[in-house]
Formats: structure tokens, sequence, C-alpha cells
């Protein structure tokens, strides 16, 4: 790029494809040092587009940032480690939906898996209200889908990652009751979906089961609602050895018995061909 710009070799100037392999190698590093890179070269190269839209270059000379390279960007920050790293994705989220529609580019226009990637960045953060985060984000994503602004309505990954949000929010009461509230009306909202071919999956149950674990005393009432939980898991044919584990997690002994019959477990342990669909 830069002997491009001082136009010392006009044919050194990056594409689409130099730009893509270089924000992908950033985001595999799983660091925030290469979360920050790659979102540098993501504005830089939405500069360089700018320019060429303004100089009327040919399209075949232009460098186009889209959906794919913005997310790829999203996910570095989800997988950084960094304690920012739900307000620097959902940044970038933001960004993608401004600029879409002030261009009126699809390229840049956000998709499911942009959402989920941003909800899913403040999850993985040790936060104080992320789950508030997580949830805003999903009903931003359900508004923009009923208005026509984007395609694809929230899918089971979207909800699921809100429940993840809560499952692992901040060990404090205020927020321990706010993350259940939202992990519990998030949950609901999905098994009532009448959207086609978005139902909840094992990894959806395995997560909601986790969230319970961590967000309610271990009395009667959780052996209750986990076991409400397991019975629609089973109703539903998401059962898989991750449920059976979060479910062995969260229950007594004598409890656990009496929802899984012997016959899937040896020593203990879980028969994962033994679990009946």
């Amino acid at each position: 790029l830069h002997y491009a710009k001082t136009g010392h070799k006009e044919d050194c100037k990056p594409n689409q494809f130099a730009y893509a392999t270089l924000i992908h190698a950033h985001a595999k590093t799983k660091t925030v040092q290469g979360a920050t890179k790659a979102e540098v070269l993501l504005k830089q190269m939405y500069d360089e587009y700018k320019k060429e839209t303004s100089t009327k270059a040919s399209s075949a000379e232009r460098v186009i940032p889209n959906t794919q390279l913005v997310t790829a960007v999203m996910d570095c920050w989800q997988k950084s480690g960094s304690p920012d790293a739900g307000r620097r994705a959902e940044n970038l989220l933001n960004w993608m939906i401004v600029t879409s529609k002030v261009t009126n580019d699809i390229a840049m226009r956000p998709n499911a898996h942009s959402f989920s990637t941003a909800i899913s960045a403040w999850a993985r953060t040790r936060t104080a209200g992320k789950a508030s985060k997580a949830r805003q984000l999903l009903l931003k994503m359900a508004q923009m889908h009923q208005q026509g602004q984007i395609e694809s309505p929230p899918n089971a990954y979207c909800f699921t990652n809100v429940i993840n949000s809560c499952a692992y929010c901040i060990q404090e009461e205020d927020e321990k009751k706010t993350s259940l509230a939202i992990a519990v009306k998030t949950y609901k909202e999905l098994l009532q979906s009448k959207q086609t071919g978005i139902q909840p999956s094992h990894v959806t149950f395995s997560t909601f089961l986790t969230a319970l674990r961590n967000l309610l005393p271990g009395d009667e009432k959780r052996t209750n609602a986990v076991r409400t939980v397991f019975e629609t898991a089973v109703e539903r044919g998401q059962v898989d050895p991750l449920v059976i584990q979060k479910l062995q997690a969260v229950l007594r002994p004598k409890d656990f018995g009496d929802l899984v019959p012997s016959s899937c477990l040896q020593d203990g342990k879980i028969i994962p061909h033994k679990i009946p669909n």
C-alpha cells in the first residue's frame, strides 16, 4: 500500500484478497493486539473504498469491505479475551448498520452471523450488565427484521448466545436476578418461536441448564425447573451427551437417577449410544 500511494509501484496496491487474508490472519491470533490490527485494516480498507468511489475507479480496481470481513473482525474481538470485547464488537455491528444505510450497500448489511457474533462477544466478557446488552442486540435484530432492514430473523444461535451471557454473569445477587429473568424470557421465546426452522437445539438446552445451575440455589424449585427443561428436550428430540452431562452436574444423584435410565450409564459415566432419542 505504501508503494502504491507514493507512486513507486502502483501494481503493488493490495486487492480484496490481500486485505481479507491479512484480516483473517490477525483474527486467528485470538488476541487484543490481533483484533486491534484487524480493525485498523478494516477501516483502512473502507477509507480506500471511499476514495476509489469518489474518483469513480473501475469496479475491478475497488477494494470493497463486506459483511463477512466485518464479522471476522468482530469474531476476533469475541475471542480476544478483552474485557472490552462486547463493546468493540457491538460498535462494529452498529458501524456496519449505519454504513449500509448511508451507502445503501447490501454488501455491508449485517446478517444473522454478525448479530450472533456480537452477542457472543458480550457473553464472553466479565462485565456487569452483559446479559442486558446481549438481550438488547437480540431485540434490535428482531426489530430490524420486522422492518425489512435485514433478511434474517434471530436464529437459535442468537437466542442461545443470550442465554449463555446470562449463565456466566458476574456472581452478584442483583446481577444474577436480572440474568435469570433474561435467560428464562429468552428461552421461552425460542420455545414458542413460530419462525420456520428456528427451534432450540441440544446446545440451547445444555446452556439453559447451566444457567439454572449458576443462577438458582440448589433447592426443590431448581430441581423442578431442571426436570421441566429436560422433559422438553426429550420431547423435542434434543438430548445428547452434553445435555446429560449438564443435567448430571445440576441434579442430586437421586434426582438424576429418576430422569435418566441406568442403562445409559456405566460406572457413573454416560454411554452416548445408549441415550434414547
